[in-house]
């Protein structure tokens, strides 16, 4: 397996005893991986139905799974909280997104996220599936 892309959900401490081979992303281009994350505007917007209890969350800006900022756009900082295992956004304005069952687009951008990062998801494709190959 190259990489498995859990974008904007969780990974939860029940689904990696249950499944000890699933590894949280760790780079950009590790191999056998998870990314996983879910962006929120504040921790107070963090959902359980899809962000807890999370135990693993990786920037897709730049790769990092601590707390360094990453611009976005030019506009948009994204910031691993690494207590909570989200990604927290900052200049980004959410509020032409259409609210899901006041759960979901209120302060959490699940509904969003593939095409927030998409750009950067497409990169890092390519990137690790070049990783895998030298690797054989």
């Amino acid at each position: 397996m190259i990489a498995a892309y859990v974008l904007g959900y969780k990974v939860t401490p029940a689904d990696v005893e249950k499944a000890p081979w699933i590894k949280p992303a760790t780079d950009s281009i590790d191999t056998g991986v998870t990314i996983c994350y879910n962006s929120v505007s504040d921790v107070k917007y963090i959902k359980s139905v899809v962000s807890a209890p999370n135990v693993m969350c990786i920037n897709p800006v730049n790769w990092c799974t601590d707390a360094t900022p990453a611009v976005l756009n030019d506009t948009i900082t994204v910031t691993v909280d690494p207590h909570c295992k989200v990604l927290v956004l900052q200049g980004f304005d959410g509020s032409y997104l259409p609210n899901i069952l006041n759960v979901l687009n209120t302060g959490d951008y699940h509904g969003i996220e593939p095409w927030v990062y998409s750009d950067c998801l497409k990169k890092n494709m390519r990137q690790r599936i070049r990783s895998f190959q030298q690797k054989k």
